[in-house]
């Protein structure tokens, strides 16, 4: 369970998002959370379900063991990523200074009308309202989008 939200139209209206974990490490979706349940009155009356089987081999050399790349050298790889894609401003330092956090995960990519996607290992580094994924293992970008809760 990532949050619980109040929904003040309705009576006595819930929002549950959940997410998912792989082997430990969050499952970041590029859209919303996996699964989304509202209850209004011990009632479910809206339910979202985003959950299917992913290639979790997929981008990560099938099995392979492999050292991450180093946080901070993503980090410094990818100022001009931050700045020209992200519109984020500043030196290294200054954008560095910006990140509340970073952690591994899986990032969900999906080729346009797949409804599967594959699960990549990746770095995710969040700010105040936006969060950037790159591989974890040669710190490539992979994408990145609005914060939402968590």
């Amino acid at each position: 369970l990532k949050e619980v939200r109040y929904l003040p139209e309705g009576k006595g209206k819930y929002r549950f998002h959940f997410g998912l974990k792989l082997g430990g490490a969050t499952l970041s979706f590029p859209e919303e959370d996996p699964l989304i349940v509202e209850v209004e009155g011990g009632q479910v009356v809206y339910f979202r379900r985003d959950i299917s089987s992913y290639d979790q081999s997929a981008g990560n050399g099938e099995g392979e063991i492999r050292e991450a790349y180093s946080a901070l050298n993503v980090i410094a790889e990818n100022v001009d990523y931050f700045t020209r894609e992200m519109g984020l401003a500043g030196t290294f330092e200054e954008v560095a200074d910006r990140i509340r956090h970073m952690e591994p995960c899986y990032r969900i990519l999906r080729e346009e009308n797949d409804i599967a996607g594959a699960a990549y290992p990746a770095w995710r580094i969040r700010f105040d309202e936006q969060e950037a994924y790159f591989d974890l293992y040669t710190a490539e970008p992979l994408g990145h989008q609005k914060t939402r809760g968590e």
